[in-house]
């Protein structure tokens, strides 16, 4: 069976079409007069923060550098992320002015739901609570 690291290659690059969907979401939410600007300016900034670590992950800690090593850090500040985009995609399932297709919302909830999952996961065995 692979660990879990085996997969840290792939999972970075499932990352990155992450933060490029909240960048789309936000911009989009952006155009709407009616929603609030500072939550999706919070999202935008998530997303653009979001491409430039697993970015920064994928071509440079897997050539020898030492950020790989370091990744689990990042893991720390996805919790509240996470939780933030939970609660922003709970918002949007209830808010009849966010003009977005309905999928979208459900996407949005979905990625935040299993970011907290794979986020928590990799803490715990981080900390080796789990094997």
């Amino acid at each position: 069976m692979m660990a879990l690291e085996d997969y840290t290659f792939f999972i970075d690059h499932l990352g990155i079409l992450v933060w490029i969907f909240l960048i789309y979401i936000s911009v989009s939410d952006l155009r709407n007069k009616i929603t609030p600007k500072w939550t999706r300016l919070i999202v935008l900034g998530i997303g653009i923060i979001g491409i430039f670590l697993d970015g920064s992950l994928l071509f440079l800690g897997y050539v020898g550098s030492e950020l790989d090593k370091i990744a689990p850090f990042f893991d720390h500040f996805g919790i509240p992320v996470f939780l933030f985009l939970f609660f922003i995609g709970l918002k949007d399932l209830k808010n009849i002015n966010i003009k977005r297709p309905y999928w979208t919302k459900i996407v949005l909830l979905l990625l935040a739901v299993g970011g907290l999952i794979a986020d928590s996961f990799i803490l715990l065995k981080y900390y080796g609570l789990i094997n």
